[in-house]
């Protein structure tokens, strides 16, 4: 898997990471990821960017988006 980049949003006295990522063709890594940082039990939201992947690695992201309603996100090229 990529890089994995972190931010740390502002919203109103609360701070809340943004952890933000990439992915091209992560079938087969981006649930065990997304859950494994879930389980960390941080108050953070995922965002994943998905660079066009033709493996199925947005299928697993819609799945992961519909399971986590408000902390997991997508945003495809």
């Amino acid at each position: 898997m990529g890089t994995v980049l972190v931010f740390k949003l502002v919203i109103g006295i609360f701070m809340r990471a943004l952890i933000i990522l990439p992915t091209f063709n992560e079938v087969q890594n981006l649930k065990g990821v997304v859950e494994k940082i879930i389980n960390l039990r941080i108050e953070a939201d995922i965002l994943i960017i998905d660079d066009n992947s033709i493996d199925g690695t947005r299928e697993i992201a819609s799945g992961l988006i519909e399971k986590y309603k408000e902390k997991v996100f997508l945003i495809e090229r």
